[in-house]
């Protein structure tokens, strides 16, 4: 069990949580590597994953019409918690870019 919110911040076993806290709040330098091991890490993380599982494709977020059995989300809806502009959102604060190759597809959507 973590004994504060300074072990949960450093906690490896989220990678984005850790990334960001040693670059952002801790102001730590990074090399090419570290960077690109985080990366790794934070792409193949369950949180990107579920997100990326949910995304058509095509780059967009698939949810289920209300009511129905039918998955949506080719159109540009902003008035969902499930579309495509929050999920992006979410990976953006997870640490991916546009340098994933289905976040530059949603991207130029």
């Amino acid at each position: 069990m973590l004994s504060s919110t300074q072990d949960w911040l450093l906690d490896p076993s989220n990678p984005s949580v850790h990334f960001r806290s040693r670059t952002e709040l801790l102001c730590h330098e990074l090399t090419a590597t570290e960077i690109a091991d985080y990366k790794t890490l934070i792409q193949g993380s369950e949180q990107v994953r579920r997100i990326f599982g949910r995304m058509h494709p095509d780059a967009y977020r698939l949810h289920k019409k209300k009511g129905t059995s039918e998955y949506i989300g080719a159109g540009v809806e902003y008035a969902s918690t499930a579309t495509t502009h929050y999920c992006l959102a979410y990976l953006s604060e997870l640490g991916l870019t546009r340098e994933h190759p289905l976040i530059e597809k949603a991207a130029e959507r």
